[in-house]
């Protein structure tokens, strides 16, 4: 199967600010779906058991769960009931992907909690658009009716992708904006310059540690014109902090 490469578009720029995480035990089928997923500029953690599956839920605001009903250590109907007690301040959708033409699991799926469910083998063009319909559906961010986020006198307005700072309209590149708005989600987190490199390059392109510092000098700089760039915070050694 053929999937088109991650476009400079509209909507692929929002997505680059999903997170999604993939948990399956079979690595051929992870694979194609991270690619099918990276393919429309969605950030993506795997996992292929409930252990590396429970971490990044704890640190990071994932968006979104696509799981298999099948997992070697538990099924997904006891993942599905432990995520709902993880950071559940960030609401999360989740999809399971259950065996062939199984309705009963899809339908003890939904019981559970799961916000949606499909039979393998996955039509992944239709888990695209199932899940770009779920992440709109419901107000992820918690957000307001404005879908912005607020804090620190920062307001960010998501759908228009513009930056106001003290009721001033501050001139943030996307980069700088995709930058201001991880960090603004995950707040205290140190985070790996690589971390950083997936927000600011995409997912299917590498780019150095010098690099991510450039841009991060440049978000400083953008906030130091309004007193702000304090809340950046340089751990050495490793990466960068937001003080939020």
């Amino acid at each position: 199967m053929r999937y088109c490469s991650v476009e400079t578009t509209y909507n692929n720029y929002l997505n680059l600010m999903f997170f999604v995480l993939v948990v399956d035990t079979e690595s051929t089928s992870r694979s194609d779906l991270v690619t099918a997923l990276h393919a429309h500029g969605y950030q993506t953690f795997v996992a292929d058991n409930i252990d590396s599956a429970l971490k990044p839920l704890k640190y990071l605001a994932i968006d979104a769960i696509i799981m298999a009903y099948e997992l070697p250590d538990v099924s997904a109907l006891e993942l599905l009931s432990n995520i709902q007690n993880i950071n559940s301040s960030h609401a999360r959708k989740t999809i399971v992907m259950c065996p062939d033409n199984n309705v009963n699991s899809r339908i003890t799926s939904l019981q559970h909690g799961a916000d949606d469910a499909l039979s393998k083998p996955i039509d992944f063009n239709e888990l695209i658009i199932r899940l770009s319909k779920l992440l709109k559906r419901k107000n992820i961010y918690n957000l307001t009716t404005s879908d912005t986020i607020e804090f620190n006198g920062i307001e960010m307005d998501i759908q228009s992708l513009k930056v106001f700072i003290d009721g001033q309209q501050a001139p943030l590149s996307l980069t700088e904006f995709r930058l201001l708005y991880y960090f603004a989600r995950n707040p205290n987190k140190v985070f790996l310059r690589s971390e950083l490199g997936r927000i600011t390059n995409g997912v299917n392109n590498k780019i150095d540690q010098r690099s991510i510092d450039v841009y991060i000098m440049r978000l400083r700089k953008s906030l130091q014109k309004y007193g702000k760039d304090s809340l950046i915070q340089t751990v050495r050694g490793v990466g960068y902090r937001f003080s939020a």
